[in-house]
């Protein structure tokens, strides 16, 4: 409803919708009702799984729009299959843009980030877990714990405690000062400190389809906790793994973070999240399309 107030007063030509929330689809929603167009950045995605709210959002937004910007020759597959070809422009990632731009912060910040957290550089895990599917179960979560612990006892464990992971693990008696030592809960940091704790981390569990995208542009060996991904580039080479019970995690960790150079097979694969260019790419396609709407929008949008 607020939304809708904002668009209906400010009259925009085209509304802007990045990624997968819920805000994303409220956004895409409310415009395409208002017949405003809507341009989508990261369109195109799939993971193929229903049940997360995002794939839900991500093919409903794809659907609401008028401008497609897909991230990966994959995504503009997928948008193809879809009968979306029309609207659709492999532009690159945007992540890509922006971890550009925030690398030299990160060199000047990452010192200070990791003494912060009392760690060394390549001396430890980093596990972010959030998903419904992972830490709503209660006697899955006890057994996600019980596999850090097992990694734990041979390399050390930073987990960025997500508020609802919070929550459900103090059901299980852990909270941040609990004796799980030698795992270090924490709280989300922000974007640099996060990335500064990523690069320098030997491995990565997570159930993010971000940090899936940023461990691989960094580098570092990626664990998904998750049967699929919307991120399939990142599954060359086992650059990615993903594993479906906690009782994988550590063999599938100790297998990336005992290696002693975990990160260069990475290095040596191919781009396929574009040269870091998406959103000049995304402006110009833009400009282009307000000037020659007639040609480009759908007839609700002459």
């Amino acid at each position: 409803m607020g939304l809708e107030n904002q668009i209906i007063k400010n009259k925009p030509d085209m509304v802007m919708v990045p990624g997968d929330t819920n805000t994303t689809l409220a956004g895409a929603l409310t415009a395409a009702k208002l017949c405003v167009p809507v341009a989508h950045i990261e369109a195109g995605l799939r993971s193929g799984d229903t049940t997360m709210p995002e794939e839900v959002n991500r093919r409903l937004t794809d659907h609401c729009s008028s401008l497609l910007f897909a991230p990966t020759r994959t995504a503009t597959r997928n948008l193809a299959k879809e009968g979306l070809s029309k609207f659709t422009y492999l532009t690159g990632d945007t992540m890509v843009d922006a971890l550009r731009t925030v690398l030299p912060i990160l060199q000047k910040h990452e010192d200070g980030v990791l003494e912060k957290f009392g760690i060394d550089v390549k001396d430890y895990v980093l596990v972010t877990l959030h998903r419904p599917s992972n830490v709503d179960d209660l006697d899955r979560l006890r057994r996600i714990r019980l596999a850090l612990l097992k990694v734990a006892r041979k390399v050390r464990v930073v987990f960025l405690v997500h508020p609802r992971t919070r929550s459900m693990l103090a059901k299980l008696g852990t909270t941040e000062r609990s004796s799980d030592a030698p795992i270090l809960f924490a709280r989300p940091q922000g974007y640099v400190e996060t990335l500064a704790l990523l690069r320098n981390a030997r491995a990565l569990l997570t159930d993010s389809g971000g940090m899936q995208k940023e461990s691989f542009l960094l580098h570092v060996p990626c664990i998904t906790l998750r049967s699929t991904t919307e991120w399939p580039e990142t599954l060359v080479g086992s650059a990615n793994r993903l594993l479906t019970e906690p009782h994988m995690i550590p063999e599938a960790v100790f297998a990336v973070a005992l290696d002693e150079n975990p990160g260069n097979m990475i290095k040596r694969l191919r781009k396929p999240f574009g040269n870091g260019h998406a959103s000049t790419k995304i402006v110009t396609i833009i400009e282009k399309a307000i000037r020659e709407r007639s040609t480009l929008w759908p007839s609700r949008h002459r």
